[in-house]
């Protein structure tokens, strides 16, 4: 398994309102929660790592078209 280092709260809190939203209003399961979630931490690591190598992004709000481009 990966270990990934714990992301801001600028980074986890909108990942767990969107889990929430998920799970309470939409109705996921369990399952496609946590893909969710693993997928948008992921994420979330890769670009919050980029401030080592360039501009830093601090969290969700920074992110632009061209940031989620990339890490696809």
């Amino acid at each position: 398994a990966t270990v990934m280092a714990a992301l801001s709260p600028a980074w986890e809190e909108p990942i767990l309102r969107f889990g929430n939203h998920l799970l309470l209003e939409r109705g996921r399961s369990d399952h496609t929660l946590a893909g969710y979630e693993l997928d948008l931490r992921q994420c979330a690591a890769w670009l919050a790592g980029r401030a080592r190598a360039g501009p830093g992004l601090a969290g969700w709000r920074e992110v632009t078209a061209a940031h989620a481009t990339a890490w696809l």
